[in-house]
């Protein structure tokens, strides 16, 4: 019985030696240029290693690869800001690197953190702060452009609008807040590229008023005798539209109350204000219109002659019996 005490020991000793030397074992990857890999051991985050031959020791894991290299991006955010009331968004474009040794700055507990989130979940959180950054900054340049409350949809557009100095300004401070904010995600932003604006977006209603501006100013500029009513319903068959938006286009109403429900513009109260009474002229009355009574001519007048030789008719009631 005591050789097979000696062989569960010779295997077990042999058992033991096998595990040493593969706790011992090295594990050389290679990591390119531009990528960097996130080791975990036990569960745990170790370390963030590359570019160039890595060598696993023990028990590290490849958890991720994470791409550090400077890539161009176009971002936009999926809500509207207001700038004098109109509603407007920016696709904005600028260069950007994942480097979270840099954002982390030494900070190997801040470091852990960044190493969590994936690539895809880090381009929402980019997104996230530049919604942030815009919201900030768009209130800004609402205080130092204000436009009248009777200025035309282009000129309260005006101030972030590309080219113009308001805009510059809107870009600046957007700039200066991501270049704060996205290291908290790990992102650094390329400043050897500048941030631009890829295109501005609008609301289908803004972008209708300007093209029915046009041509309600055609049509005023080849009608200028007619009234603003025929004007109004000319405009209003050409666009298809109902009476109460195309007053809302029309210059002489005064428009105290605008409700909107789905797509739908509906204004109330388009009549202008006039503070004294004024005799009202129908130029165009209407065909369906009941015209007024006319006053009995004298001559067409029934006399008792022409009155003896109607045919007298019985009662309804005598009528509804016989029938």
């Amino acid at each position: 019985m005591e050789w097979v005490i000696y062989i569960a020991l010779a295997l077990l000793l042999l058992w033991a030696i096998y595990k040493l030397v593969q706790t011992r074992a090295v594990t050389v990857i290679e990591v390119p240029q531009e990528e960097r890999v996130v080791l975990y051991r036990f569960g745990l985050f170790s370390r963030l290693a590359g570019p160039g031959l890595v060598t696993l020791a023990g028990y590290e894991r490849v958890k991720q690869r994470i791409n550090f290299r400077s890539e161009y991006g176009e971002y936009r955010t999926n809500t509207f800001y207001f700038i004098n009331g109109i509603p407007f968004n920016y696709t904005v474009s600028f260069w950007r690197r994942y480097d979270l040794l840099t954002a982390a700055n030494g900070d190997k507990a801040r470091l852990a953190e960044l190493v969590q989130y994936t690539d895809a979940e880090r381009h929402r959180l980019l997104v996230t702060k530049l919604h942030e950054a815009l919201y900030a900054s768009v209130q800004v340049i609402q205080q130092k452009y204000p436009a009248p409350d009777k200025a035309s949809i282009a000129v309260k557009l005006l101030p972030v609008l590309p080219g113009m100095s308001g805009c510059d300004e809107l870009l600046a401070l957007v700039k200066a807040q991501l270049q704060r904010t996205l290291p908290t995600v790990g992102v650094i932003m390329d400043t050897l590229h500048p941030l631009s604006i890829t295109n501005v977006h609008v609301t289908p209603e803004v972008i209708d008023s300007f093209g029915r501006g046009r041509s309600l100013a055609m049509l005023r500029e080849q009608l200028p005798d007619v009234s603003p009513e025929l004007l109004l319903q000319a405009f209003s068959a050409i666009e298809g539209l109902d009476m109460h938006t195309v007053r809302l286009y029309m210059n002489g109403g005064a428009v105290h109350e605008v409700k909107v429900e789905g797509e739908t513009i509906e204004g109330y109260k388009v009549t202008p204000v006039i503070d004294e009474p004024v005799a009202r002229r129908d130029l165009h009355p209407s065909p369906l219109r009941t015209p007024p009574p006319l006053a009995p001519d004298e001559d067409e007048r029934l006399s008792k002659a022409d009155l003896s030789v109607l045919k007298r008719l019985p009662p309804a009631s005598v009528q509804r019996a016989a029938s």
